[in-house]
C-alpha cells in the first residue's frame, strides 16, 4: 500500500494539471479499483472472523477488543482513495491541512463524549464517523 502512494503522488503529480484532470480522475479511480479488490474482501473477512484472529494473533486477553476492531476495521474503505495526494497534485495542500485539522479536532471531541456513553467501542465509533464526514466533505469538494 505504501509503494502504491508513493507510484500515485508521482503520476498525480504529472497529471494533476488542470488539462490533464480526466486523465487524473481515470488514474485515481483505476488504483482505488484495484486496491478495493484485495482489501474489500480482506475487511469482510475480518469483520466475521474478529474474535477468533485477536485470539489467535495476540492472544486470549485480547479477544474482548474484537468488538473495537471491527468497528476500526469500517474504516478500510476510506484508506482505498488517497485524497491527501489528489489534493496535494492539485494544489490544494491548504485545504487538505484544514479538514485534517477540522477532522482531528471533531473526532477527539466525537470520541471524548461517546466514551462517556458507550465506553471504548463509543471512541472508536466517533473516529470511523467522523472520518466519514471528513471523506464526504473532500470528495464532495474534489
Amino acid at each position: 500500500m505504501v509503494r502504491q502512494q508513493q507510484f500515485l503522488k508521482a503520476v498525480f503529480s504529472e497529471l494533476g494539471t488542470p488539462e490533464t484532470r480526466d486523465k487524473f480522475i481515470g488514474v485515481w479511480k483505476n488504483s482505488i479499483s484495484k486496491t478495493g479488490f484485495f482489501l474489500l474482501p480482506m475487511m469482510v473477512f475480518l469483520l466475521f472472523t474478529a474474535r477468533d484472529f485477536m485470539g489467535f494473533f495476540f492472544g486470549a486477553k485480547y479477544v474482548a477488543s474484537s468488538s473495537i476492531f471491527r468497528i476500526c476495521l469500517l474504516l478500510l474503505p476510506l484508506r482505498l482513495a488517497f485524497y491527501s495526494q489528489a489534493l496535494f497534485s492539485l494544489g490544494r495542500q491548504k485545504l487538505y491541512m484544514y479538514t485534517s485539522i477540522l477532522e482531528m479536532v471533531l473526532s477527539g471531541l466525537a470520541s471524548y463524549f461517546l466514551l462517556q456513553v458507550y465506553g471504548m467501542e463509543g471512541a472508536a465509533i466517533g473516529k470511523v464517523v467522523i472520518s466519514y464526514v471528513e471523506v464526504i466533505t473532500l470528495a464532495t469538494i474534489l
